[in-house]
């Protein structure tokens, strides 16, 4: 298993240093001009022009240095470390995108899409073509809403944003316009060609952010349906789903290894279900909480249509869970957000005891964080980092606990 990585020393303060001696499926001689970088990629994606194999050596070194800045270290890490997964796609691969828009720096240019350049909140990088890291097919929808917008003689400082959801293997496309016009002519996205859905939707200016205020118009069904590992998982247009499906299957297939047979698996940020229904097999039942009421109503309609009836969810946060609740499952999952687990959900994991934690995580600094604070409690048992976000530094990883 062990195969990512080998001690080699330890530094003072504790710290290990760590040789990569293979790195699963990377491809070692990939040359920067295996593709051309796109003239914005500092921005969407600042390491399109690093070789594919250099960054996953960066991202594995990241993972390792995260969990070596331990107090005391992690002296078991050798051992439970196995290798970083690769991205079968570099480009294309993402299932959401948000594009802005400009008029150009004088704001008398035609409409176009464009990205907010690093550090600089008003000014803006056109983008004709769209972005390399979606799809072809979301890239022309994206296109087709500027031209509608601009023969419409919409200005760049009427709008927010605009979301492209793209279910990579059903093909299904949502379009969100966010306005910041209360009066916007909503139906102008109506019947959007390449479409399965269409919203426009007012967000008070006062904000940067694209966030619902008001639905002003809804065309066709705004949500979509994505094969994952042979299940149909639904999702609205502003539900969180996984950008990387690929990936996020092995992370998947991962997770399920380091789940024996039981009675019950707990899921916390349970989301529309897509890693507890993966699990339903291995389990006399999984429970799912999330907060999102929405998701939890997606949760349902899936276990249902993929026939799964040792699934149920509910719609309550992390925080709200008893400690008998936590107790009772060997099977533990998580996956939370970027910022982690709440203080109050750590204090309850040391006290409740579960068997075993899986802990999936969109931000290993906070993972490592949170390890810390229950390593008197958890041995770590296995460790992986993963691809999701290739051409950028951000990492990925699964950390499977014990109780000690």
């Amino acid at each position: 298993m062990c195969t990512a990585v080998q001690e080699t020393a330890a530094t003072a303060g504790g710290r290990y240093c760590f040789v990569m001696t293979k790195l699963a499926e990377a491809p070692q001689s990939e040359s920067v001009a295996s593709h051309r970088c796109e003239a914005h990629f500092e921005i969407c994606s600042p390491w399109q022009d690093v070789p594919y194999g250099e960054q996953l050596r960066r991202k594995q070194q990241r993972l390792v240095d995260l969990y070596a800045e331990i107090e005391d270290g992690l002296p078991e890490l050798p051992s439970i470390m196995d290798d970083f997964r690769a991205s079968p796609s570099r480009l294309g691969y993402r299932t959401k995108m948000e594009f802005s828009f400009t008029n150009g720096e004088s704001n008398d240019e035609p409409l176009r899409l464009a990205f907010h350049k690093r550090g600089r909140r008003y000014d803006m990088e056109p983008l004709p073509l769209g972005c390399s890291l979606a799809g072809d097919a979301a890239n022309a929808v994206a296109l087709d809403v500027v031209d509608r917008l601009r023969a419409e003689g919409v200005a760049a400082c009427q709008l927010k944003s605009v979301v492209i959801r793209e279910a990579k293997r059903t093909g299904e496309i949502v379009a969100a316009l966010y306005v910041r016009d209360e009066e916007f002519p909503a139906e102008i996205l109506a019947n959007l060609s390449g479409t399965r859905g269409s919203v426009v939707i007012y967000s008070r200016p006062n904000t940067p952010a694209s966030v619902l205020t008001r639905v002003l118009a809804t065309s066709g069904t705004p949500d979509l349906t994505e094969e994952v590992a042979g299940l149909r998982l639904r999702y609205a247009h502003d539900g969180f789903f996984q950008i990387n499906v690929p990936v996020f299957e092995q992370a998947v297939r991962d997770l399920a290894a380091h789940v024996q047979p039981t009675g019950t698996i707990l899921e916390l940020y349970s989301g529309v279900g897509a890693i507890g229904l993966q699990l339903a097999e291995r389990a006399e039942r999984v429970l799912g909480f999330e907060l999102n009421a929405p998701a939890v109503a997606c949760a349902r309609q899936n276990a249902l249509q993929n026939d799964i009836g040792n699934y149920e969810a509910f719609a309550m946060s992390a925080q709200q869970i008893h400690a008998d609740t936590l107790s009772a499952p060997r099977a533990l999952v998580l996956d939370p957000p970027r910022e982690g687990l709440a203080p109050k959900v750590v204090q309850r994991l040391v006290k409740a005891r579960p068997a075993r934690i899986l802990y999936l995580s969109c931000n290993p600094a906070t993972q490592a964080r949170d390890y810390a604070q229950l390593s008197s409690t958890y041995r770590p048992a296995y460790l992986a980092g993963y691809d999701f976000f290739p051409h950028t530094p951000h990492i990925e990883s699964l950390l499977v606990l014990e109780a000690r």
